[in-house]
């Protein structure tokens, strides 16, 4: 990202999105401070984009942008797992032991980390850097950085893809995504999509194709995971942003910040099959493998909207202060979600309840479960 800073930590909630050649010029990095709550969306069009978008610690994450879930009555915790939080506001990644809930300790990493990804071919976890325009990628063992990428302008979006064994890394203010191949950690393709500043990114089996919330287009853009070329560009609703697959029904499901709305589309047609209501602000999303749901993340209205393979809402359970993401644990069938202005992330069960609230973080965006 160069000299300007306002990107690493951007002006919040729609800011974070848009394209740093927009507004770095308005700010130097002595002029932002880690956290400025609470979005307000643009009073009037035609003024900067400061006045357009003014929210100034709204962070988007990726998981991509995701959900928790946990479990309520003794969970088995014999399966050692853990989760790696970005924590923005202090540049490293925050590693909760899903045994106990709590953070057993931290790894430097770049500049305003963001999203964050897990490789299981190589056992590395990935966070793109929004402060250096860079990817870190973590030995899992030993907790420690093992390579530092080069990417675009500002990392969104972050997601494996299995069958290449690649990371996909959305870099909003570039327009692009970058392909990285695990066995070498060196970007191996760039995708291009005019306008499109990516945000968060999902991988669907069923097609084998990586799905890209575009927030400029509102739209998702379908990319083919073995051409690296986009094959589709699917209309969805206002400022989309938090994106996943659910491998049980073969659909993915983006979160429509705007329209407080997610929709669902099919990958054998990539077209929209079901707009569902959420709550307000929705961001993140998330699926928990064990129960076949998509978790929604709501950063207006403090909640987590819980959506079956039937595209209905089956219950909306109340967390912590502004969730962006949310990353599921499939070992002890947990998910876990960032609240980003309560400095918290919210454990849910299977069962669909908070369990336990892990506290200690300091701006917490994306995030992975190993």
């Amino acid at each position: 990202m160069g000299e300007c800073g306002l990107l690493r930590w951007p002006l919040a909630g729609l800011l974070p999105i848009l394209p740093k050649a927009y507004i770095c010029p308005l700010f130097s990095t002595q002029d932002m401070k880690p956290f400025t709550r609470k979005l307000i969306l643009p009073a009037f069009a035609a003024i900067v984009v400061i006045a357009l978008f003014i929210s100034p610690t709204y962070l988007l994450g990726t998981a991509a942008y995701s959900s928790p879930s946990s479990t309520v009555s003794s969970p088995d915790k014999s399966k050692a797992s853990y989760i790696y939080v970005a924590d923005n506001a202090e540049n490293n990644l925050a590693v909760v032991s899903a045994s106990t809930n709590k953070i057993v300790t931290t790894v430097a990493v770049g500049s305003g980390p963001w999203p964050v990804t897990y490789a299981p071919n190589n056992k590395e976890v990935y966070v793109g850097n929004g402060g250096t325009d860079t990817v870190s990628a973590i030995n899992t063992k030993t907790n420690k950085v093992v390579a530092t990428i080069t990417v675009g302008d500002d990392p969104r979006g972050a997601v494996y893809d299995p069958a290449n064994q690649e990371v996909y890394i959305a870099c909003q203010s570039a327009n692009a995504v970058y392909a990285i191949a695990t066995k070498n950690n060196s970007v191996v393709a760039t995708i291009s999509i005019s306008g499109s500043v990516p945000q968060g990114v999902t991988y669907a089996s069923s097609n084998k194709e990586v799905y890209v919330a575009d927030f400029g287009l509102n739209a998702v853009s379908a990319i083919s995971s073995s051409t690296n070329t986009v094959v589709a560009t699917i209309s969805v609703g206002s400022i989309p942003i938090g994106i996943a697959y659910n491998a049980n029904n073969k659909q993915v499901y983006v979160a429509n910040y705007e329209s407080n709305t997610a929709s669902a589309i099919d990958t054998s047609t990539n077209k929209v099959v079901a707009t569902i209501s959420t709550g307000s602000g929705p961001w993140g999303v998330g699926y928990d493998a064990a129960n076949k749901q998509i978790f929604v993340t709501n950063d207006g209205s403090d909640s987590v909207t819980v959506i079956n393979t039937k595209n209905k809402v089956v219950t909306t359970i109340a967390v912590n202060s502004e969730p962006v993401s949310a990353a599921y644990d499939s070992a002890n069938k947990e998910m876990y979600v960032s609240n980003l202005n309560s400095n918290t992330v919210s454990v849910i069960n299977s069962k669909d309840t908070v369990v336990t609230t892990i506290d200690g973080f300091a701006g917490p965006l994306g995030a992975a479960a190993t």
